[in-house]
Parts: structure tokens; C-alpha cells; sequence
């Protein structure tokens, strides 16, 4: 069997009651991770800035707290005007934020993703001052970070996400890069992180996506998963049941 597709027969589930399966998946909902969301630093603009070093990022000012998943990055600059407040995302070229998280020796032991559900308009990322992400679309994304990017104790991690106005633009000033609906009148122009932000540990090979096929008739569901890590993969992979 390919490390691309697994097969397996819908009657894996057999002898397993509801409460079983129940209880298996709030287990694989209480995976090793560690939640990045609630309160970061913000700084706006000095996009030509090395503000993922922190000798730079300390000597810059004023860095402001927020909260992440966020709608809009700088609306709390004058939340008490909407009107001002779109005006300030249109003229935004960059946002910067950072902030500080700890691991354990364990969790720096093992591999990590770094993950995102979604960041508008799109982010590049460094923890401890390594580069390890540059995304340009809005949506999901999931990275696979060298070993050694985590240490055990303290680190930081800094994303550079482009305001409305730092986006790449064709002649006609039309966005180049996948903006959702800001394009249109109604869609918001401001930088967000409006979903959640989390690092998720493994061991050498994780899953990043899984499709389920099922075939009713026979009684029976393929799986075509999708593996990562930055480990060597096998060729070959063990059948679950």
C-alpha cells in the first residue's frame, strides 16, 4: 500500500460502540497542541524593517496589544469610528505582530506544525527568528517547521501580514494575490487574523489531509490521506485494521 492511499473496510468499526467512537474522537480532539491564540503585540507599518529580530522589534515603538482571532487588526486604533477606522485599513501597508509562548522540553523533543485557519491578506512567519512560512492566500495553512525551530522554555513568534494598501497590484490597481471580498465594496480591507493560530506536535509523520469515499453498496469507505513531515517518509505504510 502507498503512503497516498489507504483503503479501509467500513466494518473497522465493528465492535466498537457510539460511546467508543465518541470517546476516540474527543481524544483527537485533545491532541498534543498549543493554542496561539488571545494577546499580541501590534506595530503598523515599517514594512522595510527586520522586525522579526528583536533587537529591532524592541527599538521600535509604539507596539500595541491585541487580540487574536481578530476581524480587524486596527480597528481598535478608533473603534468608536467605523468610517475612520476603514479609512486607516485602505491606507495600511503593514502590520507586524508577535508574541512570546512557552515548550516544554518534551514538545521541543518532537516534530511541530504550525498552523492557521485564517489570515487576511495573507502572512509570512518567523519563530525565534527563523523563517517559516510565506502565504499569500487568505485561507488554511499548514507548516512544517525544521527541527530545531522550537526550543524548550521561552519562544516568540512574529507574523508580517500586508494591509490593504501593501498589496501587489496589476496597472489597473486590481489586486494580484487572493484578497476574498475586499475587492468589493462591502468586504473588509482590513489586515485579521480571524480564525485560530496553533502549533500541533508529532512524531515524523503527520496527516495533513484526509478524503473519505464511501461506497454504501458495498458497505465499505475509502481513505485517501495525504502525509507530511520532515522526516523521510516511508514507501510503504501498515493497514489500520
Amino acid at each position: 500500500m502507498t503512503i497516498r492511499t489507504l483503503a479501509f473496510c467500513l466494518v473497522c468499526l465493528c465492535g466498537f460502540g457510539p460511546a467508543a467512537v465518541a470517546a476516540d474522537l474527543r481524544l483527537d480532539e485533545q491532541r498534543d497542541n498549543l493554542n496561539l491564540t488571545g494577546t499580541w503585540q501590534r506595530l503598523l507599518e515599517n514594512g522595510d524593517r527586520e522586525v522579526w529580530k528583536s533587537d529591532v522589534a524592541d527599538a521600535l515603538a509604539p507596539w500595541k496589544p491585541v487580540e487574536v482571532p481578530s476581524s480587524n487588526l486596527i480597528l481598535s486604533e478608533d473603534a468608536s469610528d467605523p468610517a475612520a477606522a476603514r479609512q486607516l485599513a485602505e491606507k495600511t501597508h503593514c502590520v507586524w505582530l508577535r508574541r512570546s509562548f512557552d515548550v516544554t522540553e518534551a514538545q521541543a523533543a518532537r516534530d511541530a506544525l504550525l498552523r492557521w485557519n485564517g489570515i487576511r491578506f495573507g502572512a509570512t512567519a518567523w519563530i525565534n527568528g527563523q523563517k517559516v512560512a510565506e502565504y499569500v492566500p487568505v485561507g488554511p495553512h499548514t507548516v512544517a517547521l525544521p527541527r530545531g525551530t522550537l526550543k524548550s522554555g521561552r519562544n516568540e513568534i512574529v507574523l508580517k501580514i500586508p494591509g490593504w494598501a501593501g498589496m501587489p497590484r496589476s496597472k489597473s490597481d486590481y489586486p494580484l494575490t487572493p484578497t476574498g471580498g475586499a475587492t468589493q465594496s462591502w468586504g473588509g480591507k482590513g489586515p485579521a487574523v480571524y480564525q485560530d493560530i496553533w502549533l500541533e506536535f508529532y512524531d515524523r509523520i503527520c496527516l495533513r489531509r484526509v478524503l473519505a469515499m464511501p461506497d454504501v453498496a458495498a458497505k465499505s469507505v475509502t481513505f485517501r490521506v495525504w502525509f507530511g513531515g520532515v522526516a523521510p517518509l516511508p514507501k510503504t505504510v501498515f493497514r489500520a485494521c
